[in-house]
């Protein structure tokens, strides 16, 4: 039995050697790695924790809090579309941050690598792909209320 099949250990070993060769490139070689799609190993959970990661839900707190004022003035009871402006209030932060990760490829690869490398990890195709159904999901929803 080779090291790369002893409990999955090799390959995350092979991964984090992946993740330091990526680190040490230039910044223009970073973003040429990301758009190009190289395939770097990661589990579909580890994907799901680097969107979310990569949304900055800390970052939606400001919108929540503004409608939750504004919603506050109209004097209005609380129901199911004041749930559903909440959380188009959270997403439109969520998909900003997703959207600026996935497309500020060269300027992250100077000042944020280790973002980068998140991106390169959930995948370009993935995280633009998962942006594309989130905008989607909000404009369905904005229209439905």
């Amino acid at each position: 039995m080779t090291p790369r099949h002893q409990h999955g250990g090799a390959l995350r070993l092979d991964t984090r050697a992946q993740e330091h060769a990526f680190l040490r490139l230039d910044p223009m070689s970073m973003a040429d790695f990301v758009r190009r799609g190289e395939p770097v190993a990661a589990s579909f959970l580890e994907r799901a924790r680097i969107v979310l990661m990569l949304g900055r839900p800390r970052t939606c707190v400001p919108n929540l809090l503004a409608y939750a004022l504004g919603f506050s003035y109209t004097g209005a009871p609380a129901s199911m579309r004041t749930l559903a402006g909440a959380v188009l209030a959270c997403c439109i932060g969520f998909a900003a941050n997703i959207h600026n990760a996935a497309v500020e490829l060269e300027e992250d690869s100077h000042n944020l690598p280790g973002r980068v490398w998140l991106v390169a990890k959930c995948g370009l195709g993935r995280l633009m792909s998962f942006w594309r159904l989130l905008i989607v999901g909000m404009l369905l929803t904005a229209f439905a209320l």
